[in-house]
């Protein structure tokens, strides 16, 4: 199950607390303001000591209804010092009465307290695993109902089997990060923390520990398919075009190990501006933010400004048959030497051929046929009775020939009673010749007719019924529906 399932807030806390999911969960600064410093990918909040406890900052939710009987919270801290200030601990997520989904004592051990008709608070009984000092860690505390758990970067370190904890469990309602009600649980985290996430069902042990990994917005690596042109002057300056995709606002992008300047236009194109290099080929490097990278190798080429002016230009193929070439200087790609031109050829006509394949898929189907739409007319047997001549608009002619093929296919014994039965007319049997056709011997009176044409027919003995077409009518709705090589033979009883 994907990570996003049942998430109803995630808090990536980049200097804001805006709720990342878009379920307007966003968080209003109180005793702030909060202040950031570097989180695990890009920024993190600061819990701010202050004395009585009640000044630190806290953050407001919007938006929560309690939780249901299934729920699950985690975050990343990197803590500087346990709290000090009370033996209970600091808040992560709370709410009112006294609950908190996530709290680490001044021990370092990580539980819950739960509010209610009286205060259910929970941390593993020793040996523990504690939250260590100056590393980022993930934590989190999981309920299915029954039995809540608790986990450091994805491990269960302590379960409580409680049942379904009548009071308590009603009251808890996510109201604020970093503290809870202005009282005397309202202990700050001394630290930082980041990347909040807040579940309506109960994570896997399997899923807390993707979760602490990757977390549930973590974004995949760059593809890099594509640049356009290939070529450019040894100076720089040339505009080239990347596509691919995912790739992020600031991403990077290098011509053989050198920076260029890069517009990011959407997450399957990029536009930079090359660097000065070296004549020859370089491979393009792009790199998002969090690291991710994709090469796409000798996928571009520098060139003196002499020769880009005179010489063709490499296409997909063209490079790729450079690169199937022993390395040497004997191999004169230079302006527009015989060799270059040779293979910028075979390059072109080796994407003619990928092209008209392209073409060719197409083509397969009517839905998006243009050359061969006037072939698939002809199949169906357009124009008919219904449709008397051909549009002059494609998209109408695909449309007219889609409908034809849609209700001729599966022309079985209930296709004709349906079809029949719409009309106005009760099949009583149908005949089909190809299937007691004599092929060979002498005939006699009675045997079955013969005949190549005969392979191809049908006998359709009907019965009318009330409010029926015309005979006439009937047989041209019938023959329009049926396959264009088949022969339809009437019978009127």
């Amino acid at each position: 199950m994907s990570l996003l399932t049942g998430l109803l807030a995630f808090y990536k806390l980049d200097g804001d607390v805006t709720d990342f999911t878009g379920n307007g969960h966003n968080g209003t600064v109180s005793n702030g303001p909060l202040t950031y410093g570097a989180g695990v990918n890009g920024q993190a909040a600061t819990g701010t000591i202050a004395t009585p406890a009640t000044d630190s900052p806290r953050v407001a939710l919007a938006g929560f209804s309690p939780l249901p009987t299934a729920w699950s919270v985690g975050a990343r801290v990197k803590l500087t010092a346990y709290t000090t200030l009370n033996s209970a601990g600091c808040t992560i997520v709370g709410s009112d009465a006294n609950s908190r989904a996530v709290v680490i004592n001044d021990a370092g051990w990580v539980g819950y307290s739960l509010g209610g008709s009286g205060v259910r608070s929970g941390f593993p009984a020793p040996p523990v695993v504690a939250v260590p000092i100056g590393t980022w860690t993930h934590v989190g505390v999981t309920y299915d109902g029954t039995t809540l758990r608790n986990y450091i970067n994805g491990v269960q370190v302590g379960f409580e089997a409680i049942g379904d904890l009548a009071g308590y469990i009603a009251t808890f309602n996510p109201k604020y990060l970093l503290s809870q009600t202005a009282g005397f649980w309202a202990a700050p985290l001394d630290g930082l923390i980041d990347d909040i996430a807040i579940y309506d069902r109960t994570l896997s042990a399997l899923e807390m520990a993707e979760l602490d990994t990757d977390g549930p917005f973590e974004l995949p690596p760059p593809v890099l398919t594509g640049i356009d042109p290939e070529s450019g002057v040894q100076a720089g300056g040339t505009e080239v075009t990347l596509t691919g995709t995912d790739f992020v606002d600031g991403a990077t992008v290098t011509f053989g190990g050198v920076a260029a300047s890069v517009e990011f236009v959407d997450d399957t194109e990029l536009i930079a501006t090359t660097p000065a290099g070296a004549v020859g080929v370089v491979d393009v490097v792009v790199t998002n933010p969090d690291d991710a990278q994709d090469t796409l190798a000798g996928a571009f080429e520098y060139v003196t400004a002499a020769s880009l002016e005179a010489a063709p230009v490499f296409t997909k193929y063209g490079s790729h048959l450079v690169k199937l070439l022993p390395p040497g200087v004997l191999w004169d790609f230079e302006g527009t030497s015989e060799l270059r031109k040779t293979l910028v050829a075979m390059g072109d006509e080796f994407q003619r051929v990928e092209d008209r394949g392209v073409d060719l898929i197409e083509e397969s189907d009517p839905r998006t046929a243009t050359e061969t739409i006037g072939d698939w007319e002809e199949m169906v047997s357009l124009p008919d009775e219904q449709v008397t001549e051909i549009s002059a608009d494609i998209a109408e002619r695909r449309i007219a020939v889609t409908q034809k093929l849609v209700g001729r296919s599966g022309q079985d014994d209930d296709f004709y009673e349906r079809l029949c039965a719409a009309c106005g007319f009760s099949l009583i049997s149908i005949t089909r010749h190809a299937n007691d056709m004599t092929r060979s011997g002498t005939a006699e009176s009675g045997d079955t007719l013969s005949g190549v044409a005969w392979a191809y027919a049908i006998t359709l003995r009907v019965l009318e019924t009330l409010n029926a077409l015309t005979e006439e009518q009937f047989e041209a709705v019938v023959r329009a529906a049926t396959h264009s090589h088949i022969t339809v033979v009437f019978i009127y009883t």
